[in-house]
């Protein structure tokens, strides 16, 4: 995938969002991002869900990208 396509996914998928926090999140990673020599530090609740996130990863707690946009559209759906 093209640098220029990245940006047209990520920008489609920001503009779809209604998650607060993962727009902020975004906002924040990229402000950040400008400095390459900048540390990002994680809130203590993004930590917890990344640990989680990557306990079930460890665990085989995962599904493909298909199946979670099937989940997706079938709960837009309702």
């Amino acid at each position: 995938m093209t640098s220029i396509e990245l940006k047209e996914k990520v920008i489609s998928q920001i503009h779809i969002t209604e998650d607060n926090d993962a727009l902020e999140f975004i906002l924040e990673f990229l402000t950040q991002n400008e400095d390459r020599n900048s540390t990002y530090t994680f809130s203590d609740d993004l930590r917890k869900r990344l640990d989680i996130s990557v306990e079930q990863s460890n665990n085989g707690e995962l599904i493909s990208e298909e199946e979670e946009r099937k989940l997706t559209e079938e709960w837009l759906e309702k």
